[in-house]
């Protein structure tokens, strides 16, 4: 599962674009080869893909779209526009109506701080310490 909070996706499609971009990088999908990459990403624009549902933020509902990859696998992605910040949340193997999304206030236990620029080595060396087997 993979999350993301912004504040600068405005437009709904932008915002349904980065969701759908968000999925695509999941572990499930890195089987496909660049064109059905390409095509799955384009999907984005298909309303038939997108349904309104909720998504819990900070403890309170919030209206969102789901998008479904089509997939044997059941890959999803939820774009939550608020007024202030748009939730984004990507998954496989997790049902995205249990899917509960914080604001994290205290990045210290985590060993990295992502509102900051990091290298791949430095984000590597973080999960790694919170996870060995990663």
């Amino acid at each position: 599962m993979c999350t993301a909070l912004t504040r600068w996706l405005v437009e709904s499609g932008e915002q349904r674009q980065r969701a759908v971009q968000v999925a695509v990088g999941l572990p499930s999908l890195r089987h496909l080869d660049a064109a059905q990459v390409k095509e799955l990403f384009e999907s984005w624009r298909d309303r038939e893909r997108w349904t309104p549902t909720e998504i819990m933020v900070d403890g309170q509902p919030m209206a969102a779209d789901r998008w479904d990859a089509g997939t044997t696998a059941g890959e999803w992605a939820i774009v939550a526009p608020g007024e202030s910040q748009v939730v984004i949340t990507a998954g496989v193997g997790v049902d995205a109506a249990l899917v509960q999304a914080r604001v994290v206030a205290d990045w210290a236990p985590y060993g990295v701080d992502l509102t900051r620029a990091q290298t791949a080595e430095q984000i590597a060396g973080s999960l790694a310490r919170l996870d060995p087997d990663w």
